[in-house]
């Protein structure tokens, strides 16, 4: 009986065990820098403050990323955006049209963890996306946006939840 070629093998097995211990994470690892975990992580939720108008802005989740459409007539800085009223992220500056572009490991909840993707092998670990509102601190006004399916079918639209 031939030997097996242990030159070809060692490299194959080696392939194969960061394959398998890449897919063994449940979710993606965060974005964020740690200051920004720190920062994200010390805010509560604005359960206390004032809705203000509904905004024109549809979030459009596309995998690991939301697209902010902006249909209004004006931009919107210094805002804190918070998903499922759980993970936050700095806005930054919400342009009018469809060229914001936000990383969902970039928002962090009280608990400093990342919003909930799954990976390759994990997809349903990916949390629904249910709920998106723009913050204002200055204010201490929010406003609810519009959230819309994207590729993933586990969004489900915020007009259901009504």
């Amino acid at each position: 009986m031939p030997r097996p070629n242990t030159t070809t093998a060692l490299p194959i097995l080696l392939a194969v065990l960061m394959l398998m211990s890449a897919g063994c994470s449940t979710f993606r690892d965060a974005t964020a820098t740690p200051d920004q975990v720190d920062r994200l992580s010390a805010m509560d939720y604005p359960m206390d403050a004032p809705y203000g108008e509904d905004l024109d802005v549809l979030v459009v989740r596309s995998n690991a990323d939301i697209r902010l459409v902006n249909r209004t007539p004006q931009s919107y800085r210094g805002m804190v955006l918070w998903l499922n009223q759980q993970y936050a992220a700095q806005a930054g500056s919400v342009a009018v049209g469809t060229d914001n572009l936000l990383r969902l490991t970039d928002f962090i909840n009280r608990h400093r963890e990342p919003y909930p993707v799954g990976t390759f092998l994990n997809p349903d670990q990916t949390a629904p996306l249910v709920l998106a509102e723009l913050y204002n601190p200055t204010s201490g006004v929010k406003h609810r946006l519009l959230v819309r399916p994207g590729n993933e079918s586990s969004i489900v639209p915020f007009e259901t939840l009504e």
